[in-house]
């Protein structure tokens, strides 16, 4: 079997969200990748973030990433954009576009970096 693609593997990490299964998000990152977005104020280890990610899911129903345009820079770093979809708890529906830059060794996800404007969820 051959290894991932550096792509390959953001775009797992993109069908793992929409699987809702963040047991294989988490594994993408191996023990010492970092997640960070533009409202935390530092990368943290993903492992730290899975109860966070649990409870995003759980508010909302429906949570889906519908991924857009991508680009390989070539030295493990990958860009998505994507537009996160779904809805709110009070029944009304969401779609926020974003961006994550992904920085990928050895088939795993050392660091990934999220961009987005998270007001729309307000």
């Amino acid at each position: 079997m051959t290894a991932l693609t550096p792509l390959e593997i953001a775009l797992a990490y993109f069908a793992a969200w929409n699987a809702h299964d963040v047991d294989q998000i988490a594994s993408l990152f191996g023990d010492s990748g970092t997640f960070w977005d533009n409202q935390m104020p530092e990368p943290r280890p993903m492992r730290e973030l899975k109860p966070g990610f649990i409870g995003l899911m759980a508010l909302t129903k429906n949570l889906t990433f519908d991924v857009g345009g991508t680009f390989e820079a070539g030295d493990g770093r990958v860009v998505v954009e994507w537009i996160m979809k779904g809805e709110k708890g009070d029944g009304s529906s969401f779609a926020i576009p974003g961006i994550d830059v992904f920085e990928i060794e050895d088939a795993t996800i050392t660091a990934a970096r999220a961009y987005m404007n998270p007001t729309a969820l307000s």
